[in-house]
């Protein structure tokens, strides 16, 4: 029998529930488009500080993701935990019907990503390197700015969810169950491949500068040795 078939699905969700992470919100922008999504899946991506790294993990269906792969850049922010409806409009509306950012004030930026004004904190960076694992599409940037608004708290999922009404929560989890739908077949034994769909670093795409160091010095290795890497251990997964 499969592990995975035989893993305990409910206590593996409650344990990572549990991590109670941050709640933040990715934009970006590509010509007149703009739009932006409710995020977990924000890390650090190096523990070099002179050389600040942001790696996130978003779906490829939404259209996020889109306008980062058009334009190679996209912010992101902390929410104050008072910022709820700012969530909650970045996470339960496609920005394909509306402008999430409409009523919003933004802070003034040349490099066309739209920053919120008055979050706990916000990055704006710059993609080296995007590739596909799982179901996700994973973006590894370079922050050249940073803003820290405020101190003390910053938004957690839990202080989301508690906030949240019933219906509103029923309809998140509704929109979550409709994805999980979208990607699982990329997961499942048999299911879709791995995708092969890598991009060099963003500095060898023409209009693209990285704004705090020379292109050369960006030379990370194999990306596709790590693709290589990635669909080894998913067939193994697999088995």
């Amino acid at each position: 029998t499969n592990d995975i078939q035989d893993a305990n699905h409910t206590t593996i969700d409650a344990i990572f529930k549990s991590l109670d992470s941050a709640i933040w919100i990715v934009s970006a922008k590509s010509g007149p488009a703009r739009g932006g999504l409710t995020a977990t899946w924000v890390h650090q991506g190096s523990i070099d500080r002179e050389h600040p790294v942001a790696h996130i993990g978003i779906a490829p269906n939404h259209f996020t993701s889109q306008l980062i792969k058009s334009s190679k850049r996209f912010g992101l922010h902390l929410l104050r935990p008072d910022q709820k409806d700012i969530a909650l409009r970045f996470g339960a509306h496609s920005g394909r019907d509306l402008d999430k950012f409409e009523d919003l004030k933004l802070s003034e930026n040349n490099r066309e990503i739209p920053i919120l004004e008055s979050c706990y904190a916000s990055f704006q960076c710059i993609v080296f390197q995007e590739f596909f694992a799982g179901d996700r599409i994973f973006f590894l940037a370079d922050i050249f700015d940073a803003q820290l608004s405020t101190t003390g708290a910053f938004m957690r999922e839990s202080d989301f969810f508690s906030q949240c009404t019933e219906p509103e929560k029923n309809g998140l989890r509704a929109a979550m169950d409709a994805d999980i739908q979208i990607h699982r077949p990329m997961l499942e034994p048999g299911g879709i491949p791995v995708r092969q769909t890598v991009k060099e670093p963003a500095a060898r795409f023409p209009g693209v500068e990285h704004p705090n160091r020379n292109p050369v010095d960006r030379n990370r290795g194999s990306i596709t040795s790590q693709i290589t890497s990635t669909r080894s251990i998913l067939n193994q997964r697999h088995k």
